[in-house]
């Protein structure tokens, strides 16, 4: 997720601005548990935490391992990086020549799936790359069929990226631009629960995530850090929402519609005054704005499609 506030926006990545630039997520390796003074609530230790990998590990020397190496490069006695305590734990987190070995580095392919188990860089990760915009309604469906659900929700991502693949910017370059007349572009918001941040009770206060760690407070930039983290979440869903439907097109009309679907959702919850927020306008002032629950989905999606074909039959 870019920094904010361009994970909000579709600014064009630039060299020049590092904060717009779409950078892969990594999940660092987080500590082992060493002795029983450490914590061991760490969900992703996927690296030893002090020896280094090579092929004749008994020519191993105290040079040789983090410790060694960590007081060498910083002059900082071993000792100090030796296990003991939570603070040293994140020490050794942070010690990010780990994963310079070469006998670690010799197979990058395995990092390229999406199902590694529970453990490595991809920590977290359960999604396909998103299918770019076509023409060919097998691929899409196809896709639509590979998808399985898991993880926490996030609905801002989901927001966003569908917005980049109808923008003309990139990374995605297939969407047509804004000043092509008639150019409908529409965006279908489903979730099934509230926004979620995952709490760890670690030194991290959370796991990693496409907004890192609780204790870096990103997901708070640009906002209160007195609010809690969903409310921060749905505030910055909020600010995308309102960012997409501000785009004008060559037609002087919004250059997007967008329709949400609160499936399954509690009443009471808040994501679903945020889905009704977040929907664009009908021309009488309702909202393209559907609460379903269990088989009235297909009859909303089916709704969704009939009102797509009347308004580009109206257009």
């Amino acid at each position: 997720m870019r920094p904010w506030p361009y994970h909000t926006t579709d600014d064009t990545p630039s060299d020049l601005n590092a904060d717009t630039l779409f950078v892969p997520m990594f999940a660092p390796d987080e500590p082992d548990e060493e002795n029983s003074y450490e914590d061991d609530d760490y969900s992703n230790s996927y690296l030893d935490d002090y020896y280094r990998a090579y092929a004749n590990p008994d020519g191993l020397t105290y040079w040789d391992s983090y410790r060694g190496l960590h007081r060498l490069l910083t002059n900082i006695p071993g000792e100090g990086y030796n296990y003991g305590n939570y603070t040293r734990q994140q020490w050794r987190q942070d010690w990010a020549m780990k994963y310079n070995d070469d006998a670690k580095r010799s197979n990058f392919d395995q990092y390229y799936s999406r199902d590694l188990g529970n453990r490595g860089p991809n920590f977290g990760c359960t999604t396909d790359p998103i299918t770019p915009l076509t023409s060919q309604a097998t691929t899409i469906e196809t896709a639509i069929n590979a998808m399985d659900s898991g993880g926490y929700t996030n609905v801002q991502a989901g927001i966003a990226w569908g917005w980049r693949t109808l923008s003309p910017g990139e990374p995605f370059i297939q969407g047509r631009d804004y000043s092509v007349p008639e150019n409908d572009k529409y965006i279908i918001v489903l979730t099934d629960g509230n926004n979620t941040y995952p709490s760890q009770s670690t030194e991290n206060d959370s796991q990693y995530t496409s907004w890192g760690y609780e204790k870096h407070g990103r997901v708070f930039d640009g906002l209160s850090t007195t609010m809690s983290k969903v409310d921060a979440m749905n505030a910055h869903t909020k600010t995308t929402c309102d960012n997409i439907k501000a785009i004008i097109d060559a037609d002087n009309e919004p250059a997007y519609k967008i329709f949400t679907i609160a499936y399954d959702v509690a009443d009471g919850s808040s994501v679903k005054a945020l889905l009704h927020d977040c929907a664009s306008m009908r021309a009488d002032g309702s909202k393209y704005y559907f609460d379903v629950s269990g088989d009235a989905l297909a009859a909303a999606m089916q709704a969704i499609g009939n009102e797509i074909s009347d308004l580009r039959i109206s257009r």
